[in-house]
Order: structure tokens, then C-alpha cells, then sequence
């Protein structure tokens, strides 16, 4: 190759004569969706409604987390969805226990004073 001057000052490469240039090939991938899930995942639901009765502060995230699955379900984004089903289930859970746990002390004291009033 014979370095020239261009009119910038900077020297460039420009093959000699009788030799041929290579041609450049730049290979660019898209990116792909690395889903290895290929059936939707359960929403739970149901389960998030009847936890609304127990504790309805954690069961309204479980319902959002429920609609959300059910979003990426539809749209084909099943990874997301196992995600969101998972976050749905737990939310679901702790709203009943915690709902139980908070509510089975009153309960309690309300049978044992009906039970002592009649009692007397």
C-alpha cells in the first residue's frame, strides 16, 4: 500500500496499483428473545380476589400482579409472566396469613365473651 497526503495533511491508505482491496463484511445480529417458556403461566386470580377478604391492602397488589400476568400472557412475553404469576401467588399467600394472623385474635376474644356472658 502507498501512504498519500490528503488535502487534510493526514496520511491515508490507498492500495498500490495491481492489487485488489478485500471487500469488508460486517455481520450484525438482532437481538432475539431468549424465551424458553412456551405456555402461558397461571394468573392466580382467583386466588387474589378471595384474598381480598383477608388483608385487602397486600391481596390489591396481588390482583395488579394478576392482571399483569395476564397481559404478558397475552402478548407472548411468558418469561414475564412466570415472573409476575410467582409475584401474584406470593402476595396472594401472605395477604391470607397475614389476614388470618391478624384476624383470628378478635375472633377469639368474641366467642370466649359470648361463651362467658352465657355462662353467667
Amino acid at each position: 500500500m502507498n501512504y498519500q497526503a490528503n488535502m487534510s495533511g493526514f496520511a491515508s491508505a490507498v492500495p498500490s496499483e495491481g492489487t485488489t482491496q478485500q471487500p469488508s463484511i460486517v455481520v450484525i445480529q438482532q437481538p432475539q428473545k431468549s424465551s424458553t417458556l412456551t405456555e402461558p403461566s397461571p394468573d392466580y386470580l382467583g386466588l387474589s380476589i378471595c384474598a381480598i377478604f383477608c388483608c385487602w391492602i397486600i391481596a390489591i397488589f396481588a390482583i395488579m400482579k394478576s392482571m399483569e400476568t395476564r397481559t404478558y400472557n397475552q402478548s407472548g412475553d411468558y418469561d414475564k409472566a412466570l415472573q409476575a404469576s410467582s409475584q401474584a401467588k406470593s402476595y396472594s399467600i401472605v395477604a391470607i396469613i397475614l389476614g388470618l394472623i391478624l384476624n383470628a385474635p378478635p375472633i377469639i376474644l368474641i366467642i370466649v365473651l359470648n361463651i362467658v356472658a352465657r355462662a353467667n
